[in-house]
């Protein structure tokens, strides 16, 4: 059993802290992802952004509102690839799609997708 605490903040969303001394070395925490994808590219593309959405799309429901539930900031980096191909806050999700150029799967909403990249 670890001894860590699970906390929350504004700042730095949500956080581990150890309740007693760790030493070094010491495994505290295994991780298991629920989904990955392969990007295109280092510079993120709507290419990506829909082969994000689709590997979103192949969990179950009860999966997808565990990944919703995390940390996520409500905006993106002024200057960052997310803002660049969405908008600072998902603004241009629908407007990719209306257009033809992002095809999100039928299993989840705009709304969801557009929670993936903004809390």
């Amino acid at each position: 059993e670890t001894p860590l605490q699970v906390c929350s903040s504004e700042e730095k969303g949500r956080y581990l802290v150890s309740m007693e001394h760790v030493d070094a070395g010491r495994r505290l925490l295994i991780e298991k992802s629920l989904f990955s994808a392969v990007l295109a590219s280092p510079e993120r593309s709507v290419e990506d952004i829909q082969t994000l959405c689709h590997a979103f799309a192949s969990l179950q429901a009860d999966e997808r509102q565990r990944v919703l539930e995390l940390f996520c900031p409500a905006e993106a980096a002024e200057h960052g690839d997310t803002a660049r191909l969405l908008g600072s806050r998902g603004e241009l999700l629908e407007s990719l799609q209306q257009e033809g150029r992002l095809m999100l799967p039928a299993e989840v909403s705009i709304q969801e997708c557009q929670g993936l990249f903004f809390g």
